[in-house]
């Protein structure tokens, strides 16, 4: 019997990288689900995720002007939400 293949969510998307950028950015995942736990979880992330962990490198870059992009506000960027969220409390 076959199984049928399963959809990818529409605001997913698969980025190919070296082993070592995969290790970096599982890393960088982990401690920022550390250090801002209920942040994740008042977006609805329920775990250590690799989007929070590019959206952080993209934030950072933007905020150190190597980044010639959008601006990155809270609703494109879930890193700049977390921090908000953060620096409310």
């Amino acid at each position: 019997m076959t199984t049928p293949k399963s959809k990818t969510k529409q605001d997913s998307t698969m980025t190919r990288c070296t082993l070592n950028a995969q290790k970096e950015i599982k890393a960088l995942a982990a401690r920022l689900w550390r250090a801002y736990p209920t942040e994740h979880r008042k977006l609805g992330i329920k775990r250590a995720t690799s989007r929070v962990a590019v959206d952080a490198l993209i934030y950072w870059a933007a905020m150190a002007g190597e980044l010639n992009g959008g601006k990155i506000t809270d609703k494109n960027n879930i890193y700049s939400a977390i921090k908000n969220i953060s620096e409310e409390a």
